[in-house]
């Protein structure tokens, strides 16, 4: 966010806003707490409606992949969604040591 002097109006909470509510009785805020407390309001709602696409999105990831047994996504998966159809979703795939130098079943 770009830092404002005092006496500066915010170009997306304008002054008479503000102004109204002060003269409604519905604020007792200073203009810049009242707008800082606008945009906290804001970016709580943003963070909340994008939360709940990428639940979303691990849900269609799941839907996509559960049946393979190999991936596994939970609620803390990492979602990337870019400008493409789609979206990358981290996983947890599995990763087998049988047959391998980390074989744990073999001494």
């Amino acid at each position: 966010m770009t830092e404002t002097s005092h006496w500066e109006e915010h170009p997306n909470y304008p002054l008479s806003d503000w102004q109204t509510e002060v003269a409604n009785g519905d604020t007792r805020q200073s203009y810049r707490e009242w707008w800082e407390n606008l945009h906290d309001q804001v970016m709580v709602e943003q963070r909340q409606q994008t939360e709940l696409r990428h639940k979303r999105i691990r849900n269609i990831a799941t839907e996509q992949y559960f049946d393979a047994g190999d991936h596994k996504f939970d609620e803390t998966s990492q979602v990337s969604e870019g400008e493409g159809n789609g979206a990358f979703v981290q996983c947890w795939v599995w990763a087998s040591f049988v047959d391998t130098d980390l074989d744990k079943t073999k001494a």
